[in-house]
């Protein structure tokens, strides 16, 4: 594959978007995510604030919230660097993560890289930009595979210590794709600020951390409705939602024997009579990178005639065989987490020093007074349970 700084130069426009401006709180976001004399910590700092109120996914939006978010942004100087460099950098701060994730009691759930860039922000939704983000996936270094139809299903962990007994759970979860070029297209819940992006977010090593250091009890109903809440409140465009709940049949659910519910009567009223054992969309949240994103075409594609159905049984079913794997936590020795993490002595309190940047106390105080406003008006109300 070609360097991401080749690629970056095969970048073309997209037409469609001069016709179509971005929302709002894209633009909002992006006076920090974009701004020539923002450093690391700032764009991510506005990275983060956006998500909380912006991003349908409430799991998501919780972590950033609590700070237990992790941020790598590329900006144009790592772009049109080396892949060495890019390789490097991304893997600074997912070791930075995976460190938090265990080493103290507000354990780290999720982790964002964003390739902020203006160059990608209005770049069209081509095969030059697929590449792009196939490059960056590359350098993340994750386990990709290919799922029975042929599309990419790309893998992370995570671990977690149990805050008595000192031993590790490692949990398995998917990576997921994001571009600036769905705002406003039919995948508008798949946006992003600053360009494109991937994240990770681990629901079980969330609930996890709930039951173990906040003394909440099983987790299972919380995350169960939380998802399907994530889903109820996907986007409403002119061409329909890209993923939605499908109701119960006579009541009851199309899979799974268990109810996650103990008093059902007690869910919120949008979810009441929802089928809490899947969900349907257009696209599948498994998925990593979809080609189907990758068009200049807003509407969704005549092509995608089928219906994803999304299992939730992993998450409450006692007996589904996946509940480990990605809810639960598969047990691993110290050992072996410290192989991957390294030992303690190594780990580092925060993440690398910013590069330094050259600015004035002007551009200083813009910039402060850009997030001041951005906090201000998307400070999250804590809504979901959280």
């Amino acid at each position: 594959m070609a360097s991401v700084k080749k690629l970056m130069q095969s970048l073309r426009e997209d037409r469609w978007r001069t016709e179509h401006p971005f929302s709002p709180d894209i633009l909002e976001a992006n006076r920090v995510i974009l701004h020539p004399y923002a450093s690391d910590p700032e764009k991510a700092k506005a990275l983060s604030l956006w998500v909380r109120p912006n991003q349908p996914c409430l799991f998501g939006r919780m972590a950033a919230t609590k700070g237990r978010m992790q941020f790598c942004i590329l900006s144009d100087s790592d772009l049109y660097s080396s892949d060495k460099h890019i390789r490097e950098k991304i893997k600074r701060e997912r070791l930075v993560w995976k460190q938090a994730s265990v080493k103290n009691d507000k354990p780290a759930h999720g982790f964002m890289l964003v390739a902020a860039s203006e160059k990608i922000m209005l770049a069209a939704p081509d095969d030059n930009l697929f590449r792009l983000a196939c490059g960056l996936r590359e350098l993340w270094g994750c386990k990709v595979e290919k799922d029975e139809y042929g599309n990419d299903v790309a893998w992370e962990t995570l671990f977690l210590r149990h805050p008595t007994d000192n031993q590790y759970v490692k949990f398995t979860f998917s990576l997921d794709y994001f571009g600036a070029q769905g705002d406003g297209r039919w995948w508008h819940d798949h946006r992003v600020p600053g360009g494109i992006g991937f994240t990770a977010n681990s629901l079980g090593h969330m609930a996890r951390t709930r039951e173990w250091y906040e003394g909440r009890g099983p987790q299972a109903e919380w995350a169960v409705e939380l998802a399907m809440l994530t889903v109820e409140e996907a986007a409403k465009t002119q061409w329909g939602k890209a993923i939605w709940l499908e109701d119960l049949k006579g009541g009851q659910p199309a899979r799974g024997k268990e109810c996650p519910f103990s008093d059902p009567s007690s869910v919120k009223e949008k979810l009441r009579n929802k089928d809490w054992s899947y969900y349907a969309g257009f696209l599948s949240t498994d998925h990593s990178i979809r080609k189907e994103l990758f068009r200049s075409e807003p509407e969704l594609p005549k092509e995608l005639n089928r219906k994803w159905l999304q299992d939730l049984t992993y998450i409450y079913e006692s007996t589904e065989p996946d509940r480990r794997k990605f809810m639960e936590g598969e047990p691993v020795t110290e050992t072996e987490v410290f192989r991957e993490i390294g030992p303690p002595e190594t780990w580092r309190v925060m993440p690398l020093a910013a590069r330094v940047i050259s600015r004035t106390k002007e551009q200083e105080q813009e910039i402060a007074m850009l997030l001041a406003k951005m906090e201000e008006k998307w400070a999250l109300l804590d809504s979901y349970g959280s």
